[in-house]
Parts: structure tokens; C-alpha cells; sequence
């Protein structure tokens, strides 16, 4: 899994936690739609129509979305949030 990493991911909005790989040469903001389209049908949730962002937690840093994950420091057993 070269071109993937595997990340500790909680879903602030539905108290959940998922360990999922996401690809390094996506952008983040693409990352974010993927994942809340995802986490939402497998909780048969609504989501509200809003913006989301990853976090990272030890810091309280919010991510870019248009940069690409191989250029932030999300990497192999990171935890991040979705807000």
C-alpha cells in the first residue's frame, strides 16, 4: 500500500471512530467529500449540507483543503478529526 495511508479517523458529528487508508495524491478537501459521503450512508445519517474539515487533534491544527496529503503531515497511524 505504497500510495496510501491508514489513519485513525473520528467523526465528531457521530461519535464514531474508522480506521481507513486514504491515497496520498488526493487533495484533502476531495478526501473530506469521499469520507462524509461514506461515514454518513454507513450510519443512515443525514448530514447537514455544511462545510467539513480535518483536524489534527494534538494540535488543533485545521487542514487545507487544497493541499495534498502526501504535503501535510497526515501519515501512517495519525489520528485526525472531521468537524
Amino acid at each position: 500500500m505504497k500510495n496510501k495511508v491508514l489513519i485513525e479517523l473520528y467523526i465528531v458529528e457521530t461519535d464514531n471512530h474508522y480506521n481507513l487508508y486514504i491515497p496520498v495524491n488526493e487533495y484533502i478537501g476531495k478526501v473530506i467529500k469521499l469520507i462524509v459521503a461514506s461515514a454518513f450512508e454507513l450510519n443512515d445519517v443525514e448530514h447537514i449540507n455544511k462545510e467539513y474539515y480535518l483536524i489534527n487533534p494534538d494540535n488543533g491544527e485545521v487542514y487545507d483543503n487544497h493541499l495534498l496529503i502526501r504535503d501535510s503531515n497526515i501519515k501512517n497511524a495519525k489520528t485526525v478529526y472531521l468537524v
